[in-house]
């Protein structure tokens, strides 16, 4: 980041002025602003690392929004839901057959799954924040999922250059309503460098159990 060499005389001087309404402080005044400006955006600079956030509307309204980095070793998708609404696990089926051991179901809510274009090499394994436990077993309902504030996380490794699409699907409902999510996130592979002062961890997350069938994802 530039530094504006500004001096607490010229400062104090300008402060001054503005007062008796002179021209003497328009240079340190304008230095000022410049510093002022640079301090209040310097933190969404260095959160371009994101890409832009991408809302799920409901009537016109947001009910769930997404968006991901690439910090050097990770893809992290973030997602954040409104009061009332909630998404599902990314093993969400796989849960619920293990839960049903055979049994029919009126039916299994639709999982998240996340796909990465060609920039990116992934590791094939992916954490999320530990889902809550939505099912009703007397109705041999089985589903987990998100509310409020969740994350999916892989390791990877770049092979391109540019910028990443990550594709999400899923489903978000509420206690009445359900709308598909079908998103892009473009993601920037090129200015994550030093972006990221806090390294991330996979403590808080859990892994995502995977089947052996293809009816499991």
């Amino acid at each position: 980041m530039t530094r504006v060499p500004v001096s607490l005389g010229s400062f104090n001087r300008c402060v001054v002025a503005i007062f008796q309404n002179t021209a003497k402080c328009r240079r340190p005044l304008l230095q000022v602003s410049i510093a002022y400006i640079f301090l209040v955006a310097s933190p969404y600079v260095y959160a371009s690392g994101w890409s832009d956030s991408v809302e799920v509307l409901w009537n016109y309204q947001p009910v769930v929004t997404y968006r991901a980095k690439f910090d050097g070793s990770f893809l992290i998708v973030e997602v954040h839901h409104q009061p009332g609404w909630h998404t599902y696990a990314m093993d969400n089926r796989l849960r619920a057959r293990e839960k049903l051991a055979g049994r029919n179901s009126l039916g299994i809510d639709t999982p998240t799954t996340i796909a990465v274009s060609d920039e990116l090499e992934m590791s094939g394994v992916w954490y999320q924040s530990p889902p809550n436990d939505y099912s009703k077993p007397k109705l041999r309902w089985f589903t987990w999922g998100f509310e409020g504030y969740a994350v999916f996380a892989s390791a990877v490794k770049k092979i391109g250059a540019g910028s990443v699409t990550v594709e999400v699907h899923g489903q978000a409902c509420d206690e009445n309503s359900c709308r598909n999510i079908e998103l892009d996130l473009l993601v920037p592979l090129d200015r994550t460098e030093g972006m990221f002062s806090e390294k991330f961890s996979l403590e808080k997350l859990t892994k995502v159990r995977q089947g052996n069938s293809i009816q499991d994802r």
